[in-house]
């Protein structure tokens, strides 16, 4: 335990799950702002996933300048669904909240997620793309990185642990741990947050409390994002089996190849259809036995988001 007084008690503790990213130093730093109101401890844990601890050094650094208390967890298994539970088995409080190590936390972010506790057990709220100079015009005005929940009938299927705070009586009473299964496929998140809407949880949306995600050069191409979503679309099949039929799929993947085709004018709104498609060609194929390559676990740290399920999605 480094920074912060060791024996205070939390009242909420922020998650931290870092795989090899040095970036983990600027989400830690913009924690510093994100709790401003008065009258709630926090504190922060860190897991580092990597085989090795590199993100100890980031953490011991934070740690001696923070005002709270901050845990520092090597979980060395490159599984981000054990990271995830020793995150569980290491926090304390009411309340946990989990932020990715390529993201940052708006001033207040914590705050505004708090004020939907009084009616919410779970309360996700936006991810933003912050897009380098070289990046395209479609890309921009597509901002197919960015996350935006829109419908809260559908947050118990797309909640997502980029930016989440959860009830952490609710996990226990219910026994909700992150499968192991999924931890380098990704979705483990998609799979914890299906048990806990199976338990009754009650989701919201806090639009107001926003983090933001630099998205590196690598990541801009139509490619990049076509693998995401065929990832995507696997990820779902294997939560929602029952609720997915490949008949259904199809027929949606012929649609959207019809949509695109007839707005192959409109550069923005052709990859959005061809974005789509990849995920229910990724149901097609779950639906079919035919599993992707895992995603995390390798020497290259994991892709932007470790679940979720789709990048904008509406009622």
């Amino acid at each position: 335990m480094v920074g912060g007084e060791s024996g205070a008690h939390a009242d909420v503790t922020i998650c931290v799950c870092t795989y090899g990213r040095s970036s983990v130093r600027e989400t830690l730093r913009s924690l510093l702002d994100a709790h401003t109101e008065e009258g709630l401890a926090i504190a922060v844990v860190v897991a580092d996933n990597n085989l090795h601890p590199t993100a100890w050094p980031i953490v011991e650094a934070f740690g001696a300048e923070a005002p709270f208390p901050v845990r520092y967890v090597h979980v060395p298994a490159g599984n981000i669904a054990l990271a995830r539970n020793a995150c569980l088995d290491a926090s304390e409080g009411e309340w946990l909240a989990f932020i990715d190590d390529d993201e940052v936390a708006d001033a207040g972010w914590l705050d505004a997620l708090l004020r939907q506790g009084e009616s919410a057990d779970v309360i996700v709220g936006p991810v933003l793309a912050r897009y380098p100079a070289e990046a395209a015009d479609w890309q921009r005005r597509g901002d197919f990185h960015s996350i935006r929940e829109r419908c809260p009938l559908t947050l118990g299927r797309n909640a997502y642990c980029g930016n989440v705070l959860i009830r952490r009586s609710l996990v226990e009473q219910c026994g909700a741990r992150f499968d192991l299964a999924f931890g380098r496929s990704g979705g483990e998140d998609t799979a914890f947050f299906a048990c806990l809407e199976r338990a009754g949880a009650r989701f919201a949306l806090s639009v107001g409390a926003i983090v933001r995600e630099d998205v590196p050069a690598g990541r801009l191409g139509l490619r990049y994002l076509l693998t995401r979503a065929l990832r995507n679309g696997h990820v779902f099949a294997r939560v929602h089996g029952a609720n997915t039929h490949a008949l259904a799929a199809a027929c949606k993947l012929l649609w959207l190849l019809a949509s695109g085709l007839l707005r192959a004018g409109d550069p923005v709104a052709w990859r959005r259809s061809a974005i789509r498609g990849g995920f229910h060609v990724g149901v097609l194929r779950e639906k079919l036995g035919l599993r992707p390559a895992p995603a995390y676990g390798a020497s290259d740290p994991a892709p932007r988001g470790y679940g979720g399920i789709d990048a904008v999605s509406s009622c």
